[in-house]
């Protein structure tokens, strides 16, 4: 069991990111410390270079440059490579970076680097990660700087790609409008471009994963000169996208498919960075100087480190089981550290001086802290003592961390706020019950790094609650172990007849069960003894250890009077085979709402660096007034709250906030996972696309806490949006198909009440007026009954109020009774063409038409056939009356010549065999239902005065007749398509 302590009140350290002078500062780079140390120098140089690039690129789209970065170096790593390498604490070296470079080579998020993004539009993401093999490989067709920008808009500013991935079902590189064949990119640019789907041939081809090796899209040439944006449309043929779309009349294409678009409700890239805070107070270029990137470099020290607890009556009731957990903390300090360990009443009491650590002072420091002082207690006592013991001997450069547990609050002391400014040490406060954040916030904002930590009522209601908050806190401060990690697996009180069960790890190196008392102690595996190997062997402390079993294992306490014993199990597993979790919370409330607004629960669950999927997650939510709610945390991808399926980030949104105060939260993911690499790049549309492998039974849990201050409004929530509308087949002249998933009644829980379904023939209405109702609004009759969350819905829409030759737009929103409406849903189109083909087997003429009903074109035809007729015989009349016999007697005058100069006119000038022709196309053209030949009489004369064979070859393509154009798809095995963009 792991156990989160409560809420992090406060948390700083040192030189946080920040915007000055038009240029992003205090950039923070570390290296995995499985990397090579014989690489560090390359992989340092790759890194300056990519900064330099991805600077000029940020300056570029967004006018902010990357002004300082600091890179922190492994401990493994000789830093004489290096100039002034300055030192941080264990605790500062811990705090997330904004970028990690990693030793993975099968990353199930490809091989570039990725921007590991978890919630909606507008978030931060978590961190950026760069695989080491990408700064050492050679460099690419596409810049590396430029691959970096783009990762670091998604990271700072929480947009989105804007191009397409292979085979996604949500945002695919290439579509087709339904009713079109027209192929279409997915893609941003200004100006449009036109592309080709183009084998190695250059010849067309059908792009998916299978073919990709082999087929691409390919820009084309002409139109690739001029355009320059958008960065966040991804394209290896495109290199020299560095502008944003949305910015300095960059046109955003809203039409397209791509996550931004989804995510970001079809705003524009620059529409969503420019409210960020970096631009409140950017200057003009002009005004700031272009200076180079500061490059600085740290690497991790000794652990130095002062603890001290309150001594007085006010912590009585966790003071002993205070005292366990610094017990515990002195055998977990690495060889070589330096401690200091204090208490406090009015008065200051050294348990141990600052010094190196050894056995000794490990098993054998005393203490007669007894905690029934009535005095109020001193912190500042301790904090001044730690602060001149650790700068003391020309060690003022040198980092280190305070720890304190106290209920107190400090007096103002404006020397000690200096001394913390002009150090390198770190305050950290584990305040119990009774702490003021504004009474210590000068001496957390004068240390180089700082966290208060709020302990709740119900974190320590008994002595096992207390230990495992408690020790959570404090082994945070611990240094990273580079070859091995260990992880609690219970806390329990043992009484001394019972039995514990040890459940078998396949990662564990080792089992390690921790006794605070002199105790002998046995385990069974199946009543069997197993070995075990006698640790320490304190006064207070005894531990002992055992293999890995393939069963489960069964332990007592041995020889011992009667009683409950606190007995603490840790495991140990390699660096990179063991589960590496981690809890969080997003208040969904924008600033300036006096409402509460649904929180999301976030629950990240690798092994090693491997993504976990497949894992059941859920969490137990107990409100203030002891209400319990349990949800099922998803990894789906849809876009809210989940953004990419299989990236081991797993959400739910939580709105049953009825009432203000503390909700307790026990997350537990269990079941037989698996965990994705060798991912496919680019990397990440709605799904990672991976390899995946089998991990052993998934057993976790943590504990951890959210306070809500606001109440919630008396309309509930809205429902979730749907953000995978699509049109499932287009069955013309009579209906369209669109299918979805059921949102929920209140955001992601239980069901909406109704739906409205909308049509749009303008595409800016559709995004922006979708509650108004105007003269390009068709609103779609839908009584279909909502079903309940994450259920499948289907909806057949009739066209017969739809016009032919025309672009629709649909889309729609979900509700509640009495209550707000859902956002809108992603937008998909139609196209309708001029003549609704009527793909059934049996051809049915269309319900309805623009232009000529069905009854009135068949009239039209009718006496244009009896026309045809009553010309035919007139014209036998005559020529056999009049026109052979004249023929006859002037036969020997007519020359060749002078008949190729006659021009007859009227109906004298039309031959029967042509006639005859245009009659059999007519009833041709009615038997097919398609629109009759027009007769052009004026063509025929024309062509009558041409060479005979001339006239032949004419006549046999038609060229004759004005027949209604037709658009066919071309043969993809004889010419690249040409595709346009929407």
């Amino acid at each position: 069991l792991r156990t989160a302590l409560c809420l992090a009140l406060f948390l700083r350290i040192e030189a946080e990111l920040s915007v000055e002078k038009n240029a992003y500062q205090n950039v923070v780079v570390s290296f995995s410390s499985k990397l090579p140390p014989e690489d560090g120098i390359s992989l340092v140089d790759s890194m300056q270079k990519i900064f330099n690039e991805a600077s000029s690129v940020l300056h570029t789209a967004v006018g902010l440059r990357i002004g300082s970065v600091t890179f922190h170096l492994p401990r493994t790593w000789n830093s004489s490579h290096w100039s002034n390498v300055g030192s941080v604490s264990s605790y500062n070296a811990k705090t997330e970076p904004e970028i990690q470079v990693t030793s993975l080579t099968d990353s199930a998020f490809g091989k570039q680097p990725i921007a590991h993004q978890y919630g909606g539009c507008g978030v931060s993401a978590l961190g950026i990660s760069i695989p080491s093999e990408f700064l050492l490989a050679e460099e690419e067709s596409f810049p590396k700087g430029k691959t970096l920008a783009r990762e670091w808009l998604k990271y700072r500013y929480g947009v989105f790609d804007e191009n397409g991935f292979l085979d996604d079902p949500m945002y695919p590189t290439h579509y087709t409008i339904p009713g079109s064949d027209e192929i279409h990119i997915t893609d941003c640019t200004s100006p449009k471009i036109g592309y080709s789907i183009m084998d190695s041939e250059n010849d067309s081809c059908v792009l998916t994963s299978e073919t990709a090796n082999n087929c691409s899209i390919h820009p084309h040439e002409e139109d690739v000169k001029n355009v320059k944006s958008s960065l966040m449309f991804y394209h290896e043929k495109l290199p020299q996208l560095d502008h944003v779309c949305g910015k300095e009349e960059r046109t955003h294409n809203a039409g397209s498919p791509n996550k931004q678009n989804l995510i970001c409700s079809y705003k524009s890239i620059w529409e969503v960075i420019e409210t960020s805070e970096d631009f409140k107070s950017v200057q003009a270029d002009d005004e700031v100087a272009d200076e180079e990137i500061k490059f600085s470099f740290v690497q991790e020290s000794e652990l130095r480190l002062a603890v001290a607890w309150q001594d007085t009556k006010s912590l009585l009731t966790q003071g002993r089981t205070i005292l366990k957990v610094v017990q515990k903390l002195m055998f977990d300090i690495p060889d070589g550290s330096r401690v200091a360990l204090y208490s406090f009443k009015d008065t200051l009491n050294e348990h141990v001086p600052f010094r190196e650590i050894t056995e000794t002072t490990r098993t054998s420091w005393a203490t007669n802290s007894n905690f029934g002082s009535t005095v109020d207690g001193q912190p500042l006592l301790a904090v001044s003592k730690a602060v001149n013991d650790m700068q003391a001997n020309d060690e003022a450069d040198k980092p280190g961390i305070i720890v304190l547990f106290t209920n107190s609050n400090p007096v103002e002391d404006v020397d000690l706020v200096e001394k913390l400014k002009n150090s390198k040490l770190c305050l950290y406060v584990i305040g119990l019950p009774g702490i003021s954040e504004e009474a210590w916030s000068a001496f957390l904002d004068a240390s180089s790094c700082s966290s208060l930590l709020q302990v709740s009522e119900t974190s320590i209601s008994d002595v096992v609650e207390t230990y495992k908050n408690l020790y959570s806190a404090v082994e945070s401060i611990l240094p990273v172990r580079d070859d091995s990690k260990i992880h609690t697996v219970s806390t329990s009180m043992l009484p001394h007849e019972e039995k514990m069960s040890i459940p078998t790890d396949l990662t564990a190196k080792k089992f390690t069960v921790w006794i605070f008392h002199t105790v002998e102690f046995e385990c069974f595996v199946n009543q069997t003894a197993i070995a075990l190997t006698a640790g320490v062997q304190s006064s207070f402390l005894v531990s002992y250890s055992f293999e890995p079993q393939n069963d489960t294992v069964e332990c007592r306490l041995k020889d011992i009077p009667e009683g409950s014993y606190l007995v603490h199990v840790q495991v140990t597993t390699e660096g990179g085979e063991s589960f590496n979790n981690k809890v969080w919370f997003q208040d969904t409330t924008p600033s300036d709402s006096e409402e509460q607004m649904p929180y999301i629960i976030y629950a990240k669950i690798f092994y090693g660096e491997y993504p976990v999927r497949d894992a059941d997650v859920r969490a137990e939510i107990v409100s203030p007034s002891g209400d319990k709610s349990i949800l099922t945390l998803g990894d789906d991808g849809r876009g809210d709250p989940d953004v990419t399926q299989y990236d081991g980030i797993y959400s739910k949104y939580f709105t049953k906030l009825d009432s203000q105060g503390t909700y307790q939260v026990t997350i537990t993911a269990t079941g037989k996972a698996n965990a994705s690499k060798n991912g496919q790049d680019p990397c990440c549309g709605s799904v990672i696309v991976s390899d995946s492998f089998e991990l052993t039974e998934l057993k976790w849990t943590e504990q951890t806490s959210f306070t809500v201050s606001k109440n919630k409004s008396k309309d509930g929530y809205k429902p979730s949006r749907v953000t995978d509308l699509r049109v499932e087949s287009l069955n013309l002249p009579d209906s369209l198909t669109l299918k979805w998933t059921a949102p929920g009644g209140e955001m992601d829980e239980g069901k909406a009440n109704s739906y409205v379904i909308k049509s749009f023939t303008n595409l800016e209405d559709i995004l922006w007026n979708f509650d108004n109702t105007t003269n390009t609004t068709l609103e779609i009759d839908t009584k279909l009954a909502p079903k309940q969350f994450g259920q499948p819905e289907t909806f057949e829409v009739k066209l017969d109020d739809f016009s032919d030759n025309q672009t629709y737009f649909l889309a729609l929103q979900s509700k509640r009774d009495n209550g707000p409406s859902s956002d809108t849903s992603n937008i998909v189109s139609i196209i309708l063409p001029v003549d609704k083909i009527d793909e059934k087997v049996t051809p049915e003429p269309p319900a309805k038409q623009s232009g000529l009903k069905p009854e009135t074109i068949g009239l039209i035809v009718g006496l244009i056939l009896l026309a045809i007729v009553i010309v035919i015989v007139v014209y036998l009349v005559v020529y056999f009356t009049v026109l052979k016999p004249k023929r006859r007697e002037d036969g020997k005058e007519r020359t060749s010549s002078q008949r190729s100069h006659t021009r007859p006119t009227g109906l004298n000038s039309i031959p029967a065999d042509i006639i005859l022709k245009h009659h059999s196309e007519v009833v041709n053209a009615k038997s097919l239902h398609k629109d009759p030949p027009i007769f052009d009489e004026e063509n025929v004369e024309m062509k009558q005065n041409e060479p005979s064979e001339t006239s032949v070859e004419s006549d046999n393509n038609n060229r004759n007749y004005a027949v209604p154009s037709r658009t066919f798809q071309e043969d993809p095995k004889k010419s690249p398509k040409r595709m346009t963009q929407v």
